[in-house]
């Protein structure tokens, strides 16, 4: 190719990156879901009053069911936060956000980490444990979302025909990517120990690979390869 060629190509690009862009920009901002929210604030509060009732005694109930009120109020607090943020524009964070997952489901693996249980999962911060995986399911999330959306004719409300979609997307390739995304996460966490994890990780790419569309062939293929991971 030539270096007209090439340069036809660099505009052509950034061209399509400019119009993504304005479309971002221009699209009116998703409203809070309020049935949603309300349901998750149902369910948290509903958690902190069990959590108020299993302790040993008085003294135990009201240390972990203050603690839990501490953590639910942050959870909260970070739910309105990240809800005020256009969920599209994860289409250009979530490299990031993946590679930060990963980072640090290798990281507790180090003697950074700590061991509680047999799990070699948590990061010690102060009188706080901090798990990774925990934070990767956020990730995997991003990650599946963006190759589906990607790959996938009609995954982002009916667009047959995206600018830049790949000449080789199709159920195939959202397949192969959400399998690649899923299975590094699934193998760091299984080195930690921490397979009831790796289950959840199966459910939630189970979950939004049926809802894209993928043929349930595939979908057998995943459940056949994380019961083999499992063993």
């Amino acid at each position: 190719m030539t270096a007209t060629g090439f340069g036809e190509v660099a505009r052509t690009g950034q061209a399509r990156r400019s119009a993504s862009e304005r479309t971002l920009a221009d699209a009116p901002r998703p409203a809070l879901d309020w049935p949603l929210f309300l349901a998750t604030v149902a369910v948290v509060a509903f958690g902190v009053v069990m959590v108020f009732s299993a302790g040993r005694g008085p003294a135990d109930r009201a240390d972990f069911g203050i603690r839990q009120s501490l953590f639910a109020t942050v959870g909260l607090l970070a739910l309105l936060v990240v809800s005020s943020i256009d969920y599209r524009r994860l289409l250009r964070w979530w490299p990031a956000v993946l590679a930060g997952s990963v980072v640090s489901l290798i990281a507790v693996l180090s003697p950074l980490g700590t061991e509680v249980r047999g799990t070699r999962g948590w990061f010690r911060v102060g009188v706080f444990a901090i798990q990774p995986a925990e934070f990767a399911k956020l990730a995997l999330i991003c990650g599946l979302a963006v190759a589906l959306h990607t790959n996938l004719p009609g995954a982002d409300g009916g667009t047959r025909d995206r600018p830049g979609r790949p000449a080789t997307a199709g159920p195939v390739a959202a397949f192969g990517w959400s399998v690649l995304i899923l299975g590094v996460a699934s193998l760091l966490v299984l080195a930690e120990g921490e397979s009831g994890t790796v289950l959840i990780y199966c459910a939630i790419a189970l979950g939004m690979l049926a809802t894209a569309g993928i043929p349930a062939r595939f979908l057998a293929l995943l459940v056949g390869s994380h019961r083999t991971q499992l063993r």
